[in-house]
């Protein structure tokens, strides 16, 4: 057995999902000469909750010693040193095979067949709170930056492709080899994939959409929805109106796997549709308005989404 399939054979799923976001970001394994790899990582004085975090999860699966303060100098810094805090490692056999797989001599590389395997939405989340960025423009997300500048351009595109093959997130690479998300529906789907791994003290790195209020709505609206030319309504209003009432459950479904769902509306926007006048009361609104909030999806999508799952065919 080589050491990606001793790695997987043994060791819980779990604890090599944390290790791979730990060591496309912040991690090390430390490599000494004579001395057993051990593995270690720190953070800036500000994420030392998010360093607490990664050892609280890790300590149930190794033998590692309990966050340290270090203050080091440094005459390129305002002030002449920073502060972080680290968790480094006791000698353990998984550290030898990593070192095996995630290091060329001293140089860290990216093991393909590996990091394809674990790449899942908890090793992506805690490669995001180590080495990911949220840009934002009032409340509205502007881009998504994952630090990728240490890896060879050939891992940047590996990783660029593992991403869009295994959530449909399509990245661009920019001209500091970063891999960025730019488009907003694609940012709230990264965001949901995410966000049940990521920690309290990361709050900076998701989206927390102030609470909408029924009463701040209009008692009703008279709108125009474009919807696909194959749904045809006879009394749009009052079907139209129906379909809203499954708003709460298709949320629920698709929230969780919106990037699931990013291609299948993609697919249709070039579709031919027609425009039907209809007049929704508040709650259909303040459905709507949440559904739109959270996925970025206009309302006629957010409706042809209700009509497929009222019929059967949301997957």
């Amino acid at each position: 057995m080589n050491h990606t399939d001793i790695l997987l054979y043994n060791y819980d799923h779990k604890l090599l999902e944390m290790l791979t976001g730990k060591l496309l970001g912040d991690g090390n394994i430390i490599i000494q000469k004579n001395r057993k790899p051990r593995f270690r990582f720190g953070h800036s004085i500000k994420d030392r909750d998010w360093c607490v975090h990664c050892y609280q999860k890790l300590v149930g699966f190794l033998q590692l010693n309990p966050p340290k303060y270090r203050r080091v100098i440094d005459s390129r810094i305002k002030g002449g040193f920073s502060e972080l805090y680290y968790v480094q490692s006791k000698t353990d056999p998984i550290f030898v095979h990593l070192k095996e797989i995630w290091y060329n001599d001293t140089v860290k590389v990216i093991p393909k067949e590996f990091v394809e395997k674990l790449m899942t939405p908890l090793s992506l989340a805690w490669w995001y709170q180590d080495d990911g960025h949220l840009k934002m423009k009032g409340n509205i997300p502007q881009k998504i930056i994952l630090s990728t500048e240490s890896f060879s351009q050939e891992e940047i595109l590996f990783l660029h492709n593992l991403l869009l093959n295994k959530f449909h997130l399509n990245f661009s690479i920019d001209n500091n080899k970063r891999l960025v998300l730019y488009n907003q529906r694609s940012i709230l789907a990264f965001l949901s994939l995410v966000r049940p791994y990521l920690s309290k003290s990361m709050k900076r790195k998701d989206i927390y959409l102030e609470n909408l209020k029924k009463e701040d709505l209009p008692l009703k609206k008279r709108t125009t929805v474009y919807l696909l030319e194959r749904m045809v309504f006879h009394k749009p209003t009052a079907e139209i109106r129906k379909i809203c009432n499954s708003l709460p459950e298709v949320l629920s479904i698709i929230e969780p796997k919106l990037h699931h769902f990013l291609n299948t509306v993609e697919k249709k926007r070039d579709l031919p549709r027609k425009p039907y006048q209809i007049e929704l009361k508040r709650e259909e609104l303040f459905h709507l308005t949440i559904f739109q909030q959270k996925t970025g999806y206009t309302t006629g999508e957010i409706i042809e989404l209700c009509y497929e799952y009222l019929n059967g065919r949301l997957k």
